[in-house]
């Protein structure tokens, strides 16, 4: 999965460091219509983004900005990485940088090296919460990065002081014998196969939620809530928990049509070999496929 990077050591602790030259830099542009978009160089084989990397410090310094315009986020091994300090306003200059491009994150979960697709998604998860916490949501003052920990503080003496948002989801997979309940959501810009998923909701545990989104999604009752495994997935501030379980009752799907557009029986010999081993989804399908859950 994305968090798998190898022999890679993904280090999260702050630190109230400098940047340097070297360390490497993520970008993300700030305005509305493409703030999901990362400054990235991507290698193309036959359409499909193959290997990636990111501008270092020194090269972003290169379009007008300087050391102090940049935070520390974490560490893979001794490669530092540090964001641009910049959340609501169209970062400038960055034409100047030909081996370089907007490119959406997404893109980046399937190329190598790996860590680059962690990197990514987890540095877009940290620039989400910077953008949305500039100002103090108790008494409307200015916040400003912690110097000791990863935080928020207003500097208008409420005290008030906010950590990075986590939200989480359960991705989960219907199981009734050999088959599995597959999904496309209706309504969303991804078109691949899904399984059932739903954020946790205020008061209940992650085994109520389960059951509670595949009643909601596609009308079904469920018993046997197996705790797969998780995932980060910075791109929608989600910590993604996985279940299986088995159909409860009658196997008759009636779906929300505002949240799937498809949901149907998929034997496990019609799943695709090909998933993508780097998100939960896909693992959870390859795992159902071979025969291992």
């Amino acid at each position: 999965m994305i968090q798998d990077i190898g022999k890679g050591r993904f280090d999260n602790q702050y630190k109230n460091v400098k940047a340097t030259d070297e360390d490497m830099a993520v970008v993300f542009c700030g305005t509305c219509k493409r703030d999901d978009s990362i400054l990235a160089g991507v290698e193309w084989v036959d359409g499909v983004a193959n290997t990636a990397y990111f501008p270092t410090v020194g090269e972003i310094m290169e379009c007008g900005y300087t050391l102090d315009d940049f935070i520390y986020i974490f560490a893979i091994d001794d490669q530092k990485y540090f964001m641009l300090d910049r959340y609501s306003e169209t970062i400038e200059g960055m034409d100047r940088l030909a081996d370089y491009e907007f490119t959406a994150i997404r893109t980046l979960t399937k190329v190598e090296p790996m860590e680059l697709g962690m990197a990514a998604i987890t540095a877009y998860h940290l620039f989400d919460w910077y953008r949305i916490n500039q100002f103090c949501g108790r008494c409307g003052g200015k916040m400003v990065h912690d110097s000791k920990e990863r935080a928020k503080r207003c500097t208008c003496g409420c005290g008030n002081m906010v950590f990075p948002k986590i939200c989480p989801a359960c991705i989960i997979a219907v199981r009734n014998g050999d088959t599995v309940i597959t999904s496309r959501y209706a309504g969303r810009a991804y078109r691949g196969r899904a399984l059932i998923a739903g954020f946790c909701e205020i008061g209940e545990t992650a085994e109520e939620t389960v059951a509670r989104e595949v009643m909601e999604e596609i009308g079904l009752k469920v018993k046997n809530i197996t705790y797969y495994g998780s995932q980060p997935w910075g791109v929608e501030s989600d910590l993604l928990l996985g279940y299986y379980c088995d159909v409860d009752g009658s196997t008759e799907i009636h779906i929300d049509e505002e949240e799937l557009a498809i949901a149907e029986w998929t034997h496990r010999e019609d799943l695709d070999p090909e998933a993508n081993m780097r998100t939960l989804t896909g693992t959870m399908l390859n795992a159902f496929r071979t025969g291992e859950i």
